[in-house]
């Protein structure tokens, strides 16, 4: 297996996107190709909803209260899954913010690190980052907004931009 195309991606839904916001979902791909996707049931001070939100990722507050797991196992499988891994997310200052949002409201500290894709795409392929992640997409029938799709879409689109650099160009000798 070629590690390198399972890039390590962690992704999260939010039930807004304002500082008050929580996460609700978290999805990821680690380097071997295992995946791991998660409802996060919300602690009760964890009150900010924004409805437009949830009609993007279609993830109600009570499908939460129902089928979420509690903050603090989803923050312990996590760190047993990721220990001492490196995980990129293409959003990182709100990634950022619900990773340290989950794991500061169970006192806990996350055993990995997440880095920005920038830290792995040249500035050239950053450029060309949205027509590749709406390539992936569309060409798998993935649908988008839901924690793990979004974290194969990511990982497979960093892959294949990265593998275009990897490509010698076509010579034609006359």
């Amino acid at each position: 297996m070629n590690n390198d195309f399972y890039i390590p991606v962690i992704d999260f839904e939010a039930s807004g996107f304002g500082p008050d916001s929580y996460p609700i979902e978290v999805g990821l791909i680690l380097n071997n190709g295992m995946t791991y996707q998660s409802l996060i049931r919300p602690h009760d001070h964890w009150t900010q909803w924004e409805e437009k939100a949830s009609r993007i990722h279609g993830i109600t507050r009570e499908e939460l209260m129902l089928r979420g797991k509690p903050p603090q196992l989803i923050c312990q499988e996590l760190n047993l899954y990721c220990l001492d891994q490196v995980l990129y997310t293409d959003c990182w200052s709100h990634d950022h913010h619900w990773l340290n949002t989950l794991y500061s409201s169970v006192g806990m500290s996350c055993d990995f690190r997440l880095n920005p894709i920038e830290y792995k795409l040249t500035e050239q392929q950053m450029e060309q980052w949205t027509k590749y992640k709406c390539t992936v997409a569309d060409y798998n029938d993935i649908k988008q907004h839901r924690a793990l799709n979004d974290a194969i879409i990511i990982s497979n689109s960093m892959a294949s931009i990265r593998a275009q650099k990897r490509r010698k160009p076509i010579t034609v000798s006359a």
